[in-house]
């Protein structure tokens, strides 16, 4: 991740759903996702927003959509150093719904990881 030690902390109100047509939402609100370099005391910080939503398919995989902000760094003279932000629509296996094995839709932003890039506003 980053050359030096951080701290993860999360904060929110996670609501998972389940539809009688097997349909799982998940709903997380007024949630924030912040990294703090403890010696330095320096964070960055995004709020998450947008429903996840998983569907079963015949194969035995699932189809995941995540529309919105599922993530959104900027760093104050950088700008936006990472974003997961727009619609992404990909087919998972069941027993890992967070790995694209096929990426149905991608719109907007869909940066593959905040790391190292966040590091900068952490150093």
């Amino acid at each position: 991740f980053c050359p030096f030690d951080f701290v993860v902390h999360t904060e929110g109100v996670r609501r998972d759903t389940t539809f009688s047509d097997g349909r799982v939402v998940t709903i997380l609100h007024d949630f924030t996702v912040t990294y703090t370099n403890p010696v330095n005391g320096r964070s960055v910080r995004t709020v998450l927003a947008g429903p996840f939503q998983v569907e079963p398919n015949a194969d035995g995989t699932i189809t995941v959509t995540i529309d919105g902000n599922d993530g959104l760094f900027t760093i104050p003279g950088e700008g936006i150093v990472f974003g997961d932000v727009g619609r992404l629509v990909y087919i998972a296996s069941a027993d890992d719904p967070f790995t694209p094995l096929q990426v149905l839709q991608s719109t907007g932003r869909q940066d593959p990881t905040p790391f190292p890039a966040v590091c900068s506003g952490l150093a």
